[in-house]
């Protein structure tokens, strides 16, 4: 896989330098940028490119070229080290897709190491997936929806189930800790039919979203879109979820 930059619509930020690696390398003259540390109580203050740390997670804020001042993308970045004197950088989460029920605070970097660990014990591929804050059980749980191939066997899942929840007190002790002292129920597997994920984009697209703008969707955040994907899941039943009202979303921007 090449990872060519790591650009929004705002600014192309960074780029790569060799093949199989997720991290690149800040263009200094490609637009202004501040980095403010996830650690840092104080949101206001900001560092500049030269007063960054390796291993230390920053928010990166962008003045672009077009006259776009200070905008907040919400995309956290970590930096990796340093080419010459333009620091390296890598993707991490998005900031408004931390998801929490019980004060855990599971970032999308650690759902994502789930998922790649999980299609590495189980033999198969999961181009796509999503996760579900249920929360029309007491107490609640985690939802992890998965497109894999070759297709998962659901007469597995139970064995998957104690897997994932495994995986997932790695990823977030915090959550292993609320999960075993019955604040939060053990995750839980939906496994949704094959193309499931390409059609919604196609969907997005019929309506008159530009695929370009198009994210992939990697929390269920809206009585659309569980109604979707719970619908299309390999029994295409709901089975006891919170039947499209939306109380089950716990995204925070934290």
């Amino acid at each position: 896989m090449h990872f060519l930059t790591y650009a929004a619509s705002e600014s192309l930020m960074a780029v790569a330098r060799t093949l199989n690696e997720g991290e690149f390398v800040l263009i200094p003259d490609s637009g202004f940028y501040e980095f403010i540390p996830i650690d840092s109580a104080d949101e206001e203050t900001s560092l500049t490119m030269d007063q960054l740390e390796v291993g230390k997670d920053y928010e990166i804020v962008i003045t672009n070229l077009s006259g776009l001042y200070r905008y907040r993308i919400k995309d956290v970045i970590r930096v990796t080290g340093w080419h010459k004197k333009a620091p390296k950088l890598k993707f991490v989460y998005r900031k408004n897709q931390m998801i929490s029920i019980a004060g855990e605070k599971t970032s999308q970097e650690a759902v994502s190491w789930v998922v790649e660990q999980f299609a590495k014990k189980t033999g198969c591929e999961i181009p796509d997936y999503s996760i579900y804050a249920d929360l029309s059980v007491d107490p609640g749980r985690y939802v992890l929806l998965v497109e894999s191939y070759p297709l998962l066997s659901t007469e597995k899942v139970k064995e998957y189930e104690e897997l994932l929840n495994n995986l997932f007190s790695q990823a977030n002790p915090n959550l292993g800790f609320v999960i075993k002292n019955n604040q939060l129920q053990k995750p839980k597997l939906k496994i949704v039919q094959q193309q499931t994920y390409a059609l919604y984009t196609d969907m997005q697209v019929m309506r008159g979203t530009s695929r370009n703008q198009i994210k992939p969707v990697r929390i269920i955040d809206a009585p659309a879109k569980e109604k979707f994907f719970f619908t299309l899941t390999e029994n295409g039943e709901r089975n006891g979820f919170s039947g499209g009202t939306g109380k089950g979303f716990a995204a925070q921007d934290i």
